[in-house]
């Protein structure tokens, strides 16, 4: 399989015109990709739990000229990402559904949080929501992105080739550590889930690929970037969005996971040729060995 050209500059002209769903759209890695899609002249619906913070954002961006809503979306409920999609198709001109990003995510406590309870107490049952939103959500919006993207009646299915799938997964879905138990297992599961489907997509000819990021400053690490400012470099917001683009716009990228370091974006050859990403991650580990320890040691 080829890697992923990640240096020539982007051609965008494709998006324009192209419907694009987003979801955890409101804030964070998802607003960074919904507004960039806006500027490429797609039709982008937000996908979001937080209702007045996106009614706010796509407000703005539709005062700045461009085309984008928020449909209000529990991604934990089949019923109610149904509901996004459906918007979401008939929101673009051409009454179709483009791009999909599952980016909806939380982080949670670490494995050991609530582990020492008064004397006596029961151990409360830790919450399951990491998991109901980062592997369910992103089921559910995948599936519902097959779906969607399948030709109609009407359609050729050589216009399904245009489609692309994006997973939102982390390099802790990667590199296994401490202090991220939850959120790390969760993202293993994304990256599995798009192992094990990208196969049949391709068969359909829908392009799905997957973003890696490492640290980001964003609302959901807000805690964890506090403790760790002025110990190890961040990736960019600006390299994520770089790679949604490429993942889109781009027709040879298939298939192909794509890190986002602080020293840029990096393709993880996660297929059998590259061991499963194993030779790339572990170029990409020797190079944050320092930082990963420093996460792994920070205090809470």
């Amino acid at each position: 399989m080829s890697k992923a050209d990640l240096e020539t500059p982007l051609d965008l002209s494709s998006l324009a015109g192209k419907g694009v769903l987003i979801t955890g759209g409101a804030s964070g890695l998802g607003a960074a990709m919904v507004k960039a899609f806006a500027k490429a002249g797609s039709y982008v619906t937000i996908a979001d739990l937080q209702q007045e913070l996106g009614e706010k954002y796509a407000a703005e961006l539709t005062a700045e000229g461009y085309n984008v809503q928020f449909v209000h979306t529990d991604v934990t409920s089949w019923a109610s990402q149904v509901k996004a999609f459906e918007s979401a198709s008939v929101f673009c001109p051409t009454r179709s559904i483009d791009v999909v990003i599952p980016s909806a995510a939380v982080f949670s406590e670490t494995f050991l949080d609530l582990m020492t309870p008064v004397t006596g107490e029961q151990l409360p049952e830790p919450s399951t929501t990491v998991f109901d939103v980062n592997i369910t959500g992103t089921y559910y919006t995948a599936k519902l992105a097959a779906h969607y993207f399948r030709p109609t009646s009407n359609s050729e299915h050589e216009s399904s080739r245009l489609k692309s799938l994006i997973f939102m997964a982390s390099l802790g879905g990667y590199i296994a550590g401490a202090r991220f138990t939850a959120y790390g297992a969760t993202k293993f599961a994304v990256r599995g889930i798009w192992k094990h489907s990208r196969d049949d997509l391709k068969a359909l000819g829908i392009r799905s690929n997957l973003i890696a990021p490492w640290f980001i400053p964003t609302p959901m690490t807000e805690s964890q970037v506090e403790h760790l400012k002025g110990k190890i470099q961040f990736a960019k917001v600006d390299d994520v969005v770089d790679a949604a683009l490429r993942c889109a716009a781009d027709q040879r990228i298939q298939g192909r996971a794509i890190a986002v370091t602080p020293g840029g974006n990096v393709d993880l050859r996660d297929d059998p040729e590259g061991l499963d990403a194993g030779v790339e991650v572990g170029r990409v580990v020797s190079g944050l060995d320092k930082l990963i320890d420093a996460v792994s040691t920070m205090e809470t």
